[in-house]
């Protein structure tokens, strides 16, 4: 839900809730770690991205931040590949 809402606690929404001190993404220095360079992007998490793709494929959709929010048959992928990124 907090993805959906824009709260995600992605270095960007943190970096505007003044928690951390820049907006970058660690995990590749990308000037700036949104939801969807995170959910979708950063080269760092591409294997783990793996099975998010697989399932997108299975339901004939894009790989895109809709069908990853706003389907609920992804939603167990999408946890599993949260909870694996810490």
């Amino acid at each position: 839900m907090q993805f959906r809402l824009g709260h995600a606690p992605v270095n960007q929404y943190l970096k505007r809730t003044r928690r951390v001190d820049s907006a970058r993404c660690l995990a590749c220095g990308d000037e700036e770690e949104t939801a969807e360079h995170f959910m979708l992007r950063c080269p760092a998490y591409a294997h783990k991205r793996w099975a998010l793709t697989e399932k997108a494929k299975k339901l004939h959709k894009l790989m895109e931040m809709e069908t990853i929010l706003g389907n609920p048959e992804m939603t167990r992928e999408v946890a599993k590949f949260i909870r694996a990124m810490n």
